[in-house]
């Protein structure tokens, strides 16, 4: 919805430079697509009390539709299929592990787990607490290993105070399932 606690245009402006599709409705529009959904724009919010509360507007929202959004209603099976897609690309999962140490002079060059095994890497991947991936920041932070590991197109710069990868998103990727 088009509400003044968010700016639709800062909104707009990231998802233009994401490539995320999406369509800007104006009130007729919502309420065309949307029948149930009253477009007036009853703001600031008030308490059931106050009389105002019942009052009608004649101010009207618009609304930012995104036809590729959605929602996790099953979070758990959500992260089984993830884990399976990875593993299909060749992530390999270290399972009841915990990382005890973080090791490195300043610099991250590794993990110490609580069975002894050290993963040596400076850059270490972590998803719902799984290792996916280990290594210098220029050989783990690749535009590969991004569409590969998370379905995302990038863009890597090198910061140049650091000479490390800066990851830029554009997209997602549509993510297809085998059959």
């Amino acid at each position: 919805m088009d509400v003044d606690i968010a700016p639709m245009d800062r909104v707009l402006e990231m998802f233009d430079r994401a490539g995320i599709p999406y369509e800007v409705w104006d009130a007729d529009e919502l309420a065309r697509r949307m029948p149930g959904l009253d477009p007036g724009r009853f703001w600031p919010p008030k308490r059931i009390e106050d009389p105002a509360f019942w009052e009608d507007t004649d101010k009207r929202l618009g609304a930012l539709w995104t036809p590729g959004a959605g929602f996790v209603d099953d979070p758990g099976l959500a992260a089984v299929n993830l884990a399976n897609s990875a593993k299909r690309r060749g992530a390999q999962f270290l399972f009841r592990r915990q990382v005890i140490a973080v090791l490195g002079d300043g610099a991250v060059n590794g993990v110490r787990l609580d069975d002894g095994t050290t993963v040596s890497a400076p850059v270490v991947i972590k998803a719902a607490g799984e290792l996916v991936c280990q290594g210098m920041p220029q050989e783990v932070l690749t535009k590969e290993t991004m569409r590969t590991v998370f379905s995302l197109d990038v863009e890597i710069d090198v910061k140049p105070q650091s000479n490390r990868p800066l990851v830029i998103p554009l997209r997602r990727r549509p993510v297809s399932l085998p059959a």
